[in-house]
């Protein structure tokens, strides 16, 4: 459990002090908005710990993690309810897309398709499993995208600049904090004594899609579509791993 706070609060501690270097004149409503992020943050990453750790919280009693991302999931919910007038103007946790917007996106949605085909193909792990199907279809999706593309993109967006030129390209630094934070808590792991573990490609993978959906979300003002497209970016591969 140690071992497990230890690196969260490693994520969550890297991200900020990365994102300083996006934010001008910071005010009191700015530092009590970074604390929130904290505060969800560890919080959110606690809950799904928990059942991990102490079988009386895994009231699903399953092997893959519903009762954790659940406790998730309804602890974001509660977050939104009551901190959304900390960030109106950027709440993105909506169904309903701008049509405009989502004919723009289409084709990005084409290419997460063919790499999610393409990472199925250089997998070789064929064993079939009807929890995590159906556990790849539900939770990570609902879980992550509400917590990293609607409470943190919105209070990200309440501190840091809304657009700064890195390497010639105009870039949203929001969408590169939240996706540097989602690469890093799928790829760098620290123990107590300071022993650390960090896979790069794998860090590469998630900031590529944390990116593209953190994009797409704020393009569409909608968590639909980063949803729909994370559960296939997770099944797809799984589907067509078996099937090859």
């Amino acid at each position: 459990m140690i071992n497990q706070i230890v690196t969260t609060s490693s994520h969550i501690i890297i991200t900020c002090l990365f994102s300083l270097i996006f934010v001008e004149n910071l005010n009191k409503k700015k530092v009590e908005n970074l604390i929130l992020i904290v505060v969800f943050f560890l919080s959110s990453s606690v809950l799904l710990i928990l059942p991990l750790q102490f079988e009386f919280f895994n009231f699903t009693e399953t092997y893959w993690n519903f009762s954790g991302k659940l406790y998730s999931i309804l602890f974001s919910i509660i977050f939104i309810l009551v901190f959304k007038h900390r960030f109106q103007k950027y709440n993105y946790v909506k169904l309903k897309t701008e049509k405009k917007s989502f004919i723009k996106v289409i084709p990005i949605l084409i290419c997460l398709l063919f790499i999610a085909i393409l990472d199925g193909l250089q997998r070789e792990y064929k064993i079939w499993e009807n929890e995590k199907l159906i556990y790849q279809i539900l939770m990570p999706s609902l879980d992550e995208e509400i917590a990293y593309r609607g409470v943190l993109i919105g209070l990200f967006s309440t501190i840091l600049n809304k657009k700064k030129t890195i390497f010639l390209s105009k870039i949203n630094p929001v969408i590169l904090v939240t996706s540097i934070l989602f690469g890093l808590i799928h790829s760098l792991k620290i123990e107590i004594n300071l022993d650390f573990y960090f896979n790069s490609y794998v860090f590469v993978k998630t900031f590529f899609y944390g990116f593209i959906w953190g994009w797409i979300a704020i393009k569409t003002k909608s968590l639909l579509l980063p949803i729909l497209f994370h559960s296939v970016s997770n099944v797809l591969p799984f589907l067509v791993t078996y099937l090859k």
